[in-house]
């Protein structure tokens, strides 16, 4: 553990620093060692915290029903195995969010293992393919600029838009970076850096080798010590990856999006003058790795919701109206109303940026689609100079 000295020779804890706090979203800066920056987290997010992981059981019982409930004993053994591959240094930043909020490490733990245990849950316990309504796409600006958008669909959407964060980490190993995310949670799905923009969506795969780095302590690897686009593709190729995966890297002047199964990776480029993405593979070779097609199934939910938010074909129908929607001209304005066009009910975040002018747009909403809300923008370097 490391630690400041203040002038009486006492030992201190590095703060962190709530640069912005209103409903629907708040800016925290965490600096220094692993545990400090997660000592930081836990400190400054303590109720937060103490909310998602004394109600993260109810919260997915309340989706999921007596299944959810019976499933949680299967996910802390999971999670105990999924660990051994975490890196100690991210390891220690959970253990600091864990002492900082007062809470379970096991907690936090399962928290950053979402999508593994998710993925668990679905295969074995409950067959239902979980695709989920993401969105990103990666064009030129007007100006000739690369720009790109990003939804996030996620399970909790009725509690998670109220909680999302800007975290902006300047760690002591690394490069400073950027991540919206959540209370509790250390990964980048969404991660910004001066360097790179990485953005995660999922993409549910015949294949499962729940032995690799999981997918939130992945997104948090590369964005962190990548210093350029290929350093960051280098970095996804050489990591045993746990669930399927469509992973996009963004620089100033590139694109890329590595299509990742636990037992195959492909990238692919721009087509066309940009690159859509959704819950579902583009590459021909990877297409053989995807799910297939579900038959019917008896659901509370609309079949036409269904269709569009659960199945491989509403991901197919996603991407097609992305295309249609870039066949003209995109700038920052457009580019938010193109992510709310796409948006559903399920869509707790979403981000526009432009990474050679180094800023990029939130959106703000205490309820879904959170694309509805007010979009807030920010520099790069104002949030990393602090």
């Amino acid at each position: 553990m490391q630690y400041h000295v203040t002038q009486g020779g006492k030992k201190t804890m590095k703060k962190g620093k709530i640069v912005k706090k209103e409903e629907g979203l708040t800016v925290i800066r965490l600096e220094g060692s692993p545990y400090e920056m997660g000592y930081q987290h836990g400190k400054e997010l303590k109720e937060e915290i103490k909310y998602l992981s004394s109600n993260l059981e109810n919260l997915f019982a309340r989706y999921e029903g007596i299944f959810g409930k019976l499933a949680f004993p299967i996910f802390r053994y999971f999670s105990k195995k999924l660990e051994k591959k975490i890196p100690k240094e991210f390891q220690e930043e959970m253990r600091g969010i864990a002492d900082g909020a007062g809470v379970d490490y096991n907690s936090i733990c399962l928290e950053n293992l979402t999508e593994e245990l998710g993925e668990i849950f679905y295969d074995y316990l409950k067959p239902f393919i979980p695709f989920l309504k993401c969105s990103c796409f990666v064009t030129k600006d007007i100006d000739g600029n690369i720009i790109w958008g990003r939804n996030l669909d996620y399970l909790f959407y009725e509690v998670l838009p109220i909680l999302n964060i800007v975290f902006v980490y300047v760690p002591q190993q690394g490069f400073p970076f950027i991540s919206l995310s959540w209370p509790g949670v250390i990964g980048a799905s969404t991660g910004i850096s001066r360097n790179l923009s990485l953005i995660s969506l999922s993409s549910s795969t015949k294949s499962r080798l729940f032995s690799g780095i999981a997918q939130e302590i992945l997104t948090r690897q590369v964005i962190q010590y990548s210093q350029s686009l290929e350093d960051g593709i280098k970095e996804i190729l050489s990591l045993p990856a746990t669930v399927g995966q469509n992973l996009v890297l963004v620089s100033k002047n590139d694109a890329k999006v590595v299509e990742i199964s636990p037992n195959k990776k492909a990238i692919r480029s721009f087509q066309n003058g940009y690159i859509t993405v959704t819950n579902h593979f583009q590459i021909r070779e990877m297409e053989k790795e995807q799910v297939p097609e579900i038959g019917p199934r008896k659901t509370s939910i609309p079949d036409e919701l269904f269709t569009l938010l659960f199945t491989l074909e509403g991901s197919k129908k996603r991407d097609e109206k992305l295309k249609k929607l870039l066949s003209q001209p995109v700038d920052s304005k457009r580019a938010i109303k193109i992510l709310d066009q796409v948006a559903g009910p399920g869509t707790v975040q979403s981000v526009v940026a432009i990474p050679k002018k180094e800023e990029f747009w939130v959106a703000k909403r205490a309820q879904p689609p959170v694309t509805k809300g007010e979009w807030m923008h920010f520099r790069i370097d104002d949030l990393l100079r602090g």
